[in-house]
């Protein structure tokens, strides 16, 4: 991978030149960009289904499912509008830290399935593994390659920091307060463990880094990208996502070749794991990745921009290293309602910072209760 000698920043909070090793962070050239009280500025201008999941509530011995009418003592364990009971011995406990390997050995080894479940997961549970979540998630957004009018025509840039500015404190978020951390192995609720909050205000921060970008990033380079973002920003806390957005026509090469939209996993930075996004320039892929899904015309071009940069940001809440919040087929909460084929699984969401088109996300509380565990929790 080349390394220019600039990057060009322009960070909430954060604006003007820094020296770090081998790199000069400086100010931007004037073009319109979101400003970091959220207003627009004008700007001159996957999926492929896994193997069927098992119906877990055949078990309720061991899941505490019920058979027949629903188990009402369960509800509080479940339910995210309950409160809180207070950390149990659990939630005392050190969640265990992902593998050091490099990300292009793991992929394929228990690889979660990345993209739409096939419509028989929609009978199981995501149960707990002894990992960490995101309790308090904080993003950065870095936009590599050309994000001026030539290399961002749609205005992606402007939507997709608008979409992570009101994320956070959404009613479509209240769904991730169910699901944390020291749940007890195999829980498919998490009443005594350390939950997902869903704060306001976890957009953190943008950057443009116009350093050479390859039409097709192998992994390396889309970790290397990660760790790059680490570095300026300094944050290597769990709660930390990613966020790595490339410019028109460029494509990761594992979303070729896995036929994603989208992705997220980790790498390691200075001693700790960081989390990830791979955010390819979705416009590029239309409608196979969402475009005009909620929104006709001009108005939804933009739809799978929002869809699937939730979709990441949410299995990146209950599961930033790949070790925690999964099915028995791998499907993590996002996986599980990314259903294409189905009318009505999409719609637009009220945020502070706008409208956005997204999808539902799983709820156990929701299969338990409902039978259907793709909700939109308002």
């Amino acid at each position: 991978m080349r390394f220019p000698k600039h990057i060009t920043v322009l960070s909430i909070g954060l604006v003007g030149l820094l020296t770090v090793p081998a790199l000069t962070l400086t100010h931007p050239s004037a073009r319109g960009r979101t400003t970091a009280g959220g207003a627009e500025k004008t700007v001159s201008d996957g999926v492929r289904p896994t193997a069927s999941g098992q119906d877990n509530r055949s078990d309720p011995a061991a899941h505490g499912a019920p058979t027949g009418r629903p188990d009402r003592s369960r509800h509080d364990a479940l339910d995210p509008k309950a409160a809180d009971k207070g950390a149990g011995p659990e939630a005392r406990r050190t969640p265990t830290l992902p593998s050091r390997r490099p990300l292009a050995e793991r992929f394929g080894e228990n690889e979660e399935a990345e993209g739409a479940a096939s419509s028989a997961s929609m009978a199981s549970y995501i149960k707990y593994s002894p990992g960490w979540t995101q309790t308090s998630p904080k993003i950065y957004v870095l936009f590599w390659g050309d994000w001026t009018a030539t290399g961002d025509p749609y205005s992606v840039a402007n939507y997709l920091t608008r979409f992570y500015q009101g994320v956070g404190g959404s009613g479509w978020n209240n769904i991730q307060t169910q699901y944390g951390y020291n749940c007890g192995s195999g829980a498919i609720g998490c009443a005594n463990g350390v939950r997902i909050q869903n704060n306001t205000n976890q957009f953190k921060g943008y950057a443009y880094d116009n350093s050479y970008l390859p039409a097709r990033p192998t992994i390396a380079q889309m970790e290397a990208e990660a760790q790059k973002a680490a570095n300026y920003w300094g944050d290597r806390s769990v709660n930390a996502q990613y966020v790595i957005a490339l410019s028109k026509g460029h494509r990761d090469q594992k979303s070729i070749d896995r036929g994603w939209c989208a992705w997220h996993n980790y790498t390691w930075s200075s001693g700790s794991p960081i989390s990830f996004t791979s955010m390819p320039y979705l416009p590029d892929m239309g409608t196979t990745c969402g475009a005009n899904k909620v929104n006709a015309g001009a108005a939804g071009l933009l739809d799978g921009v929002s869809i699937l940069a939730g979709h990441e940001y949410a299995e990146s809440e209950t599961d930033p290293f790949m070790n925690t919040w999964m099915d028995p087929d791998l499907n993590e909460n996002s996986d599980k309602c990314l259903q294409w084929q189905y009318s009505g699984y999409f719609r637009n969401a009220a945020f502070t910072s706008g409208t956005f088109a997204v999808q539902p996300n799983w709820s156990n509380y929701h299969l338990q209760t409902t039978g259907n565990g793709c909700q939109f929790w308002g």
